[in-house]
């Protein structure tokens, strides 16, 4: 019988979120709002699969993302998933960051002192 754990993958469209959160198509993340809805949201839907999981967080559709919007998707998202206390078993992979996102995802990560793995093109 084997011990190994079976993890599962998952990949949520950050885009498609926010598409679904306003009547209007709005590509950008720019109020602490719209930040946590998305949070809230991206933490619906991890709460419906199977723990570990491997989540990869696409933000391909997302031209503008502010430094409130870094720290509610990005830091927050992550730092509950790191604490002792967390929901359960997840790991994450940032991807389709654009060079506009970098600095405020690296800020509001160094604030906290959480690294991040990022995915920035195919393969």
């Amino acid at each position: 019988m084997s011990s190994e754990k079976v993890i599962s993958h998952f990949s949520i469209d950050v885009g498609m979120i926010l598409k679904d959160l306003n009547s209007t198509p709005n590509p950008h993340l720019v109020t602490r709002t719209t930040g946590r809805d998305v949070r809230n949201a991206i933490e619906v839907k991890l709460s419906a699969i199977r723990s570990p999981a491997l989540s990869v967080i696409d933000f391909s559709a997302i031209e503008v993302m502010d430094f409130s919007c870094a720290d509610e998707v990005v830091a927050r998202l992550l730092a509950r998933f790191i604490c002792t206390d967390r929901p359960q078993e997840a790991f994450f992979v940032l991807k389709g960051l654009l060079p506009s996102h970098l600095e405020p995802v690296v800020e509001v990560l160094e604030r906290q002192k959480i690294l991040a793995v990022t995915e920035n093109g195919p393969g």
